[in-house]
């Protein structure tokens, strides 16, 4: 959501169009009317660096037209920004992107020591959460409303979020002989995460060559999985497979490299699961020894950005996807 002037919106684009550090500072120095010359002045760079800024600040409704000003002969527009602040709602995906993207403003203008706030866990009744609720959206208020013409700029990030509590604590234990309906599972989704692709039912997916290869035969050397559990109930895995230059997958780097899948169920997606899953299978890889996994994944899979935040670096691409790795 952007919250600003007007009432909070969604917008995707306008959220990316943030992710740079001098359009930050422009939106900070744009509060009141001003040039672009007079933005260029405060912020001390060239105005020739700040036009396609400002203008794609404008084309996703950051900033607006509210006048003109003469110097002379010359009429410059006079602009102001639309917003003052961002604030987001949604999966830990999304709300990850935001605080990547405030920590990536910090690192590149900060002077001076950094103070943390953050890290602290505890058991808070719901009325008390909302209190603290309220008392941190009054500090965000008083940061909104301080006079902009005076001091120094900061950058402001908290993340206030509930986590699961005793009644229902979220269990990842290691594949078992009866799990194997779990791991084809892992590997449909992986095959249909695409809503446009039309894909024959469940089973013939499941053991078609193509995807049998990484869950017949469960149990030989090599093989790691995990599933993760919520109130009993399964709601995602992780498996990884040797395999060799004869049959392999599409990740496939070497012999002595794991290919992995990973799937979590629908409707639990987005609440942190896929990364507990990620860093169980890699530490039980470690254990075996293992000093690095592969995978393959579609370029418009949403996965990827999950692979990518947990430290897998594509390697290369072709027609099938891209080929990623993890050095444990």
């Amino acid at each position: 959501m952007l919250a600003g002037m007007s009432e909070p919106q969604p917008d995707v684009a306008a959220l990316a169009a943030m992710r740079h550090p001098t359009r930050m500072r422009i939106l900070a120095a744009s509060q009141d009317p001003v040039t672009v010359e007079e933005i260029a002045g405060q912020l001390g760079m060239p105005v020739t660096r700040l036009y396609h800024h400002v203008d794609r600040l404008r084309s996703v409704g950051l900033m607006e037209v509210v006048g003109e000003k003469k110097n002379g002969a010359a009429v410059s527009s006079v602009f102001r920004a639309t917003i003052t602040d961002v604030a987001a709602t949604g999966s830990f995906e999304d709300v990850g992107l935001i605080l990547d993207d405030a920590r990536r403003d910090a690192i590149s203008s900060h002077v001076g020591d950094v103070r943390a706030f953050g890290r602290t866990v505890a058991t808070v009744p719901r009325e008390a959460a909302e209190q603290l609720s309220v008392m941190i959206e009054e500090a965000v208020q008083a940061f909104r409303d301080a006079d902009k013409g005076q001091g120094e700029l900061f950058t402001f990030t908290y993340l206030l979020a509930p986590l699961a509590g005793s009644q229902s604590p979220l269990l990842i234990r290691p594949v078992g002989s009866d799990d194997v309906s779990h791991l084809k599972r892992v590997l449909y989704d992986a095959v249909s995460w695409d809503p446009e692709r039309v894909l024959p039912p469940f089973e013939i997916v499941a053991n078609h060559p193509e995807v049998s290869r990484y869950h017949q035969g469960w149990g030989r050397d090599g093989d790691l999985g995990v599933v993760a559990e919520l109130d009993g109930e399964v709601v995602g895995a992780a498996l990884c497979r040797l395999f060799t230059e004869d049959d392999h997958g599409h990740g496939y780097i070497n012999d002595r490299t794991p290919e992995l899948a990973i799937s979590v169920w629908e409707g639990h997606r987005g609440s942190g699961i896929g990364a507990r899953l990620l860093t169980s299978l890699e530490e039980a890889a470690r254990q075996e020894g293992i000093d690095r996994l592969s995978l393959s994944v579609d370029n418009e899979n949403p996965a990827r950005r999950l692979y990518l935040r947990n430290g897998y670096q594509p390697v290369s691409s072709d027609e099938s996807g891209v080929r990623m790795i993890k050095e444990l």
